[in-house]
C-alpha cells in the first residue's frame, strides 16, 4: 500500500468520521430541542393544572368563608334578638314590681284562688307593696285558711308554701311560665 493510498484511506476515514460526528451532533441537537420543547409543554400544562387547582381551592375557601360569615351574621342577629326578647320579659318583671298595693292585692287574690290549697302559707316578697295582714284579709285567703308572712328573699310576688311542696308564684317565675307560651308571639310582634 502506498503512502498516497494510505493517506487517501485515512482521509476517507476522517471524512466519514466527521460526517458521522456531525450526524450524531445534529441528531443530539434535534433530540435536545425536542426534549426541551416537550418539557416546556409539560411544564406549561402542569402550571395550568396547578393554576386551575389553586383557583378552585381559592374559590372553595372563599365560598366557605362566605358561608361561615353568613352563619356568624345569623348567630349575632339571633343573639341580639334573644337579648331583646329577654329584655322584654325583664321589663315585665320590673313593671310587676312597681304595682300599687291595690293591683298587688287583686293579683294575689287571683293567684291564691287559682293555686293555693287549704292551710298553705303565702310568703310575700320583701319588696311587696302589701302587708301580710292585708293578704290574709283577701276573700280567697280567708276561704282557704291561708296565713301570710313577709320578707321572702325573692324579687316580687308570692310563694305558696305547703306541707309537701312550695309553689313559686314570684313575678320572675310567672314571667318565665308565660314566656314559654308567648315567646314566639312576642318575637313575631317585635321582628315581624
Amino acid at each position: 500500500m502506498t503512502s498516497a493510498t494510505g493517506d487517501a484511506l485515512v482521509e476517507r476515514i476522517k471524512s466519514g468520521g466527521r460526517a458521522e460526528a456531525e450526524k450524531i451532533i445534529s441528531d443530539a441537537e434535534k433530540y435536545a430541542e425536542e426534549t426541551i420543547a416537550a418539557a416546556t409543554r409539560q411544564a406549561a400544562e402542569y402550571a395550568e393544572k396547578q393554576r386551575l387547582s389553586a383557583e378552585t381551592a381559592a374559590n372553595d375557601i372563599l365560598r366557605g368563608k362566605r358561608t361561615l360569615g353568613a352563619i356568624e351574621e345569623k348567630k349575632i342577629l339571633l343573639g341580639a334578638k334573644q337579648s331583646i326578647v329577654e329584655t322584654v320579659y325583664l321589663r315585665v318583671v320590673q313593671k310587676l314590681n312597681k304595682t300599687t298595693k291595690a293591683e298587688f292585692l287583686a293579683l294575689a287574690d287571683r293567684l291564691i284562688s287559682k293555686y293555693a290549697e287549704r292551710g298553705e302559707t303565702a310568703v310575700l316578697a320583701a319588696n311587696c307593696p302589701a302587708s301580710a295582714e292585708e293578704v290574709e284579709a283577701l276573700a280567697s285567703a280567708k276561704a282557704l285558711g291561708i296565713k301570710a308572712t313577709g320578707g321572702g328573699k325573692f324579687n316580687g310576688g308570692i310563694v305558696l308554701s305547703g306541707k309537701t311542696c312550695d309553689k313559686d308564684l314570684s313575678f320572675a317565675a310567672l314571667c318565665a311560665a308565660a314566656r314559654e307560651s308567648t315567646e314566639a308571639e312576642v318575637a313575631a310582634e317585635l321582628f315581624g
